[in-house]
């Protein structure tokens, strides 16, 4: 029996009775039917792989169960799907990090902290070997020559000291293809500048064509060296790739035999990725560590056998103790004065970048520095920053005349001491408007828009953008009146005992709602409604619901509150609040729950109506 059989025979179901053909059937009957004897399970086959291909959802399904394995299978044939793949891969993760952050900076958690100890562990190893080049010399007669070197040439002391010690360092490694001359891969020395690599690439590409082609030199006839200034680039070529060392100094053979096994190995391990390069260098990132092992650096004195190790030291003279020592004297002293002086230029600069300070004069005379200039009165104060910057404020002398700055910064905060915004209004200035943003009282609102025209420099005030405080007390206190419910006793018009605490928050909210629409300029406008529930007769209901509502109209008259409108009205049997609870499932609950909706209809509600306070107007 075929595989989709069941399927079909679902899709089939029952079998049915076969029939003998009538006499009087046609012959396009029996065809038919001879048709569906022989081809019957062909039909049914061909009608589930019909149902297969139609329907998207058991395509998917089909899809999902060899997914996995066809990426895997493409994978391992070439880079076609990863570059199908990547937009979308980009796109998801800054998706992702847009959305959340967080969840990267998680996953990536782990191999942060090695990456980050690795390359300060680098750093402070390039750092120490400097200065012990610097500290082997300084001290010394030729340490002084090149100090007066370092001076003449505008170059760091640390610099100098590793050029006259370097013996040579292989600064940039480039691995270049061969056929397109593009950059395949490129490593450089941590303090080395890099210029555009690309452009690198290509210009000693062309050097090497315009050599051969200029000489006429045979095909496997290449240029190996390269002399430009104090750097030496060494050529190695391969059948496909060729690497091209800058050096400074003077290298000893064995880095060119180096360089030679380095091309020859990453021919060796990458020669089909070489071969299948189409421009992208993705598939060579794996060569870098032949690349990373052609950069090196050696110091030091070369010996009578050319090693390249340094001779031993002599011991220091007696003379040259005695230098060091007066060098000493002098050095320490210059230390401090130095670091004084720093401090000092770093101070003024300071005081020259904050607004409102205009500083004309920074001298030094006699030991004591004087700053004089122009400082607005709402700018920083130079004493804090002086403390800041570890100076003595006994040794610093100001001398400020007052002026009125403009800047932003400072007519935000002189904006700020006048007029005095609620912590929850911000104020900033666009040209020469003042512009508010937050949540402000009517009259605070009122007052910054007469205020603002009498600071210098603000011509405006913008307060559109602001929220008064009275519309979001109005809204909440609408909120809290609609919400409230007064119950009355059964059959009784007045309030039921027990509910005083209620009724004088009422109270309080009806006269705060007074207040709110004598504020605004308009009326206030409270419905009082009174309920019953669904015992009696449809009258009787009806006057003791308008008796409710009247014993709460007279009892809020009272309060004399005005610009709010009272409107008492009776509405008489309220089931509602009864019916929106859910049905209770025993007996017992179903009676619990009519008595508490009869007590909630025996009651007298609320409706609040407010004009929304609107921003004043010029």
């Amino acid at each position: 029996m075929s595989r989709v059989e069941p399927a079909a025979a679902r899709l089939r179901g029952p079998p049915a009775a076969a029939e003998p053909p009538s006499s009087g059937a046609q012959p396009g009957d029996a065809l038919a039917e001879l048709r569906g004897l022989l081809f019957s399970e062909e039909q049914l086959q061909l009608a589930h792989l019909r149902r297969r291909i139609e329907e998207p959802l058991l395509r998917t399904d089909d899809v999902s169960r060899v997914l996995a394995q066809a990426i895997a299978l493409h994978s391992a044939d070439g880079s076609a799907l990863t570059a199908a793949l990547t937009p979308s891969v980009e796109a998801a993760i800054a998706s992702s990090v847009r959305r959340d952050p967080q969840v990267l900076a998680d996953a990536i958690f782990p191999v942060m902290g090695p990456a980050i100890r690795k390359s300060i562990a680098a750093a402070l190893q390039a750092m120490t070997q400097s200065l012990d080049q610097i500290l082997a010399h300084s001290l010394s007669v030729q340490g002084l020559k090149w100090r007066l070197e370092a001076k003449r040439s505008g170059r760091p002391f640390a610099e100098v000291v590793l050029l006259h010690t370097l013996l040579y360092r292989v600064e940039q490694v480039f691995l270049i293809d061969r056929r397109s001359g593009l950059l395949l891969l490129h490593v450089a020395a941590t303090d080395v500048v890099v210029q555009d690599t690309d452009l690198v690439s290509g210009m000693l590409t062309a050097i090497l064509d315009f050599v051969r082609d200029s000489f006429n030199s045979a095909q496997r006839e290449t240029l190996d060296t390269l002399q430009v200034g104090e750097l030496v680039v060494w050529i190695e070529q391969g059948p496909l790739a060729l690497l091209a060392g800058v050096v400074r100094g003077t290298p000893p053979q064995a880095l060119r035999n180096r360089f030679r096994l380095a091309i020859e190995r990453i021919h060796q391990a990458h020669g089909a990725a070489l071969q299948a390069f189409d421009g992208d260098a993705g598939a060579l990132a794996a060569a870098l560590p032949q690349l990373d092992g052609c950069l090196e650096a050696r110091y030091g004195k070369p010996a009578a056998d050319g090693d390249g190790a340094a001779p031993p030291r002599r011991k220091m003279s007696p003379l040259a103790l005695i230098g060091a020592g007066l060098a000493l004297l002098i050095a320490v002293p210059s230390f401090f004065h130095f670091r004084q002086a720093w401090r000092w230029d770093g101070f003024v600069e300071h005081l020259r970048a904050e607004p409102g300070i205009v500083v004309t004069e920074a001298v030094q005379r006699g030991g004591v520095y004087r700053v004089a200039g122009l400082r607005d009165a709402l700018a920083a104060d130079p004493q804090a920053l002086l403390l800041g910057a570890g100076l003595d404020p006994q040794d610093v002398r100001f001398a400020w005349e007052p002026y009125l700055s403009l800047l932003p910064a400072l007519l935000v905060r002189r904006a700020t001491a006048q007029l005095a915004p609620p912590a929850t209004v911000q104020l900033r200035v666009q040209g020469q408007t003042l512009v508010a943003d937050g949540v402000a009282p009517r009259a605070w609102v009122q007052a910054a828009r007469l205020g603002a025209r009498g600071l210098p420099g603000i011509a405006a005030f913008d307060g559109a953008r602001l929220v008064l405080a009275e519309d979001v007390e109005a809204a909440a206190l609408r909120g809290r009146i609609d919400a409230t419910l007064v119950r009355a006793g059964a059959g009784a018009a007045q309030p039921a005992a027990g509910q005083d605490a209620l009724l004088a928050r009422l109270d309080a909210d009806v006269r705060r709602l007074g207040e709110l629409a004598r504020s605004g300029g308009g009326r206030a406008r409270l419905e009082i409604t009174g309920h019953t529930d669904g015992q009696g007769s449809p009258a009787a209901n009806l006057r003791l619901a308008r008796a409710r509502a009247d014993a709460l109209l007279g009892r809020l008259a009272a309060l004399q509150v005005a610009r709010v409108d009272l409107v008492a009205s009776g509405v008489g049997a309220q089931r509602a609040m009864r019916d929106a609870l859910a049905p209770p499932a025993g007996a017992r609950a179903r009676a619990q729950a009519d008595t508490e909706a009869s007590a909630q209809a025996r009651s007298v509600s609320f409706k609040a109506f407010l004009p929304a306070a609107t921003a004043p107007t010029e």
